[in-house]
C-alpha cells in the first residue's frame, strides 16, 4: 500500500485514468481491519466516492475490530464524522462512544497535552459529539456512561435520560434517537442429514444464493474426512463472472460429522435480492456429505435465504441444493437493535 498511495497521486495529477482504476483496484484488495481507516481518508483525498463506500461497509461489518485500530485513532476530525454516518454497525452504541472519547484523548494526548480532562476531550470532539446515538443506549448504558463522564454537561444527559425514560424528546436534545441496525451472526445450516460421501475431494462445489435483506457472508462451514486428515481448501464467491473474495486455506479434521468453520479472508457484503456464487476447491480424502437440504431459509425477523443450483457446471462435484458439501453459510445480517419498552 506504501507503493500504491504515491502512485494514486501521480495518475490523479496527470489525469491516467487507466492507471488510477488499477490503482483503486490495489487498495480495494488491501482494505483490512489495520489498513482501512488510512485507505477511507485517501479515498476522500483522491475523490473516489466507490472506495470510500467499500471502507465505510467494511467498516460497518466489523467496526468493533476496526475502532480497536490504530488507524481509526489516526483519523481526522473529518473523517471521525464520516464514520459515524454509518447506519449499521457490528458493537454498541456506548463502545461507539467509548472509542471517540478514545479517540480524542490520542489527538490530545499527539498535540502534547497528557493526561486530558473530560472538558478537553469535549472539546476535541466538538459537534461530532451529536453524531453517537446516545439516546438510543439502555438506561443501564446510559446510567453507567454518565456516572464516570463529564465529557456531556448536565443538562444533555438530562435530555437523554428524559427520551430514555419515557421517549419524550425535548426540544433541547441534540442526539438522533433513531437506532442504527445492528449486524448479528446468523448460521444457514442446510443439511438435515449426514452421510458417508463415495466422490473424490478434488472438485469444485458449487451453489447460488440471495438475501431479503442486506447481509455479509463471513465464512462457510464444511465437511471434513471421513478420518483424520488435512485438506486444502479454497473459497470463492462470485457475482456473476466477477470473484469478490478468494480465500485459501488448510482445513484440519479429526473425523467428526460436524462442519468446520472457515472465515473469508476478506468477507462479502450482500445486497437484497442479487444472486452470488459460493465455490469451494477441496484436495484431499473424502469427506463427509450433507442431504436432505431445503431450498429457503427464514432467520426469524432477520430476512430469508433462498438457495438455487449454480450455473457452473465446470469440474462440478455434485454439490446441490439438497445434497453434497457446503453445509453452512455464515452470515452477519442487519437487524434493527430493539430497545426494551417503557417502564419493563
Amino acid at each position: 500500500m506504501t507503493t500504491v498511495l504515491p502512485l494514486m497521486y501521480a495518475a490523479k495529477k496527470y489525469l491516467l485514468s487507466g492507471l488510477v482504476k488499477e490503482c483503486v483496484q490495489m487498495l480495494w484488495k488491501s482494505i483490512e481491519v489495520e489498513t482501512v481507516c488510512k485507505i477511507l481518508h485517501h479515498s476522500e483525498i483522491f475523490a473516489e466516492s466507490t472506495l470510500r463506500d467499500k471502507c465505510l461497509s467494511f467498516i460497518a461489518l466489523k467496526s468493533r475490530s476496526v475502532f480497536a485500530t490504530e488507524g481509526f485513532l489516526s483519523l481526522t476530525h473529518d473523517d471521525l464524522r464520516t464514520v459515524l454516518h454509518i447506519q449499521i454497525t457490528s458493537c454498541s452504541e456506548r463502545f461507539v462512544f467509548e472509542s471517540c472519547v478514545k479517540w480524542a484523548r490520542h489527538q490530545l494526548e499527539e498535540s502534547g497535552i497528557d493526561n486530558p480532562s473530560d472538558g478537553e476531550i469535549r472539546r476535541i470532539l466538538g459537534d461530532v459529539l451529536y453524531l453517537i446515538r446516545l439516546p438510543t443506549m439502555t438506561m443501564k448504558e446510559f446510567t453507567e456512561l454518565a456516572a464516570h463522564s463529564e465529557v456531556l454537561t448536565a443538562d444533555e444527559k438530562n435530555d437523554v435520560f428524559v427520551y430514555i425514560a419515557t421517549h419524550e424528546k425535548l426540544e433541547s436534545l441534540m442526539f438522533s434517537t433513531k437506532c442504527r441496525w445492528r449486524f448479528v451472526e446468523r448460521v444457514l445450516n442446510r443439511s438435515m442429514v449426514v452421510r458417508s460421501s463415495l466422490r473424490q475431494c478434488c472438485l469444485c462445489n458449487a451453489i447460488d444464493f440471495q438475501t431479503t435483506v442486506l447481509s455479509a457472508i463471513i465464512g462457510v462451514g464444511l465437511y471434513g474426512g471421513e478420518e483424520g486428515s488435512v485438506h486444502d481448501v479454497v473459497v470463492g464467491v462470485f457475482k456473476g463472472d466477477k470473484c469478490l473474495s478468494v480465500t485459501v486455506a488448510q482445513m484440519l479434521s479429526v473425523s467428526d460429522k460436524s462442519p468446520i468453520r472457515v472465515e473469508l479472508e476478506r468477507p462479502v457484503l450482500i445486497h437484497r435480492n442479487v444472486r452470488y456464487t459460493l465455490r469451494v476447491m477441496m484436495k484431499g480424502p473424502k469427506t463427509w456429505c450433507g442431504d436432505k437440504g431445503v431450498a429457503t431459509h427464514d432467520f426469524g425477523g432477520c430476512g430469508k435465504i433462498s438457495l438455487h443450483e449454480s450455473a457452473f457446471a465446470e469440474y462440478k462435484n455434485g454439490s446441490s441444493v439438497h445434497y453434497g458439501q457446503i453445509p453452512q453459510l455464515i452470515f452477519m445480517m442487519s437487524q434493527p437493535v430493539i430497545l426494551p419498552c417503557v417502564g419493563s
